[in-house]
């Protein structure tokens, strides 16, 4: 699919298209474990036409191209990962401070580059969230586990 724009790129004659497709070359991808089930037209009509009926024209589309295209979910809409589960890292006062989650050796790059680089005490950051569910008329909440507080919704 990159390749197919790429290639309109080209065509168009888009300078930065022309570098692109040599690096795309230079590049490997892993690959996953063959299929040991395969989605059949049935199946994915089904789950399109819940799709329609809930009003949800994202998860059509992204329905329709994985079946049409034989793709797995996350190569259509990638794999879901909150960011608050993300190492953090804060600066101020020419101070970088970093969770304990970070690898040593990142730190110790970091100070190799000039960088003033601390461990943090606490958790730096967090969230809190609240999701509305229309079909159910309720709202669900979630607070990060590193930090005081929590999801309230009414």
């Amino acid at each position: 699919m990159v390749r197919v724009a790429l290639s309109y790129g080209i065509e168009a004659d888009l300078p930065d298209c022309k570098r692109l497709p040599d690096g795309l070359t230079r590049m490997s991808f892993g690959k996953n474990p063959p299929r040991e089930e395969i989605m059949t037209f049935a199946q994915a009509d089904a789950i399109v036409r819940q799709c329609i009926d809930a009003g949800d024209i994202s998860a059509t589309l992204v329905q329709s191209i994985q079946y049409d295209c034989m793709l797995r979910q996350n190569d259509v809409i990638g794999q879901w990962r909150p960011a608050a589960e993300g190492p953090r890292s804060f600066a101020f006062d020419n101070i970088l401070q970093l969770e304990t989650t970070i690898p040593e050796s990142v730190k110790a790059d970091l100070s190799a580059r000039g960088h003033i680089v601390h461990w943090a005490d606490a958790g730096i950051g967090g969230c809190q969230a609240i999701r509305i569910d229309y079909q159910r008329d309720a709202l669900l909440g979630a607070s990060d586990h590193r930090k005081d507080g929590l999801a309230l919704g009414f």
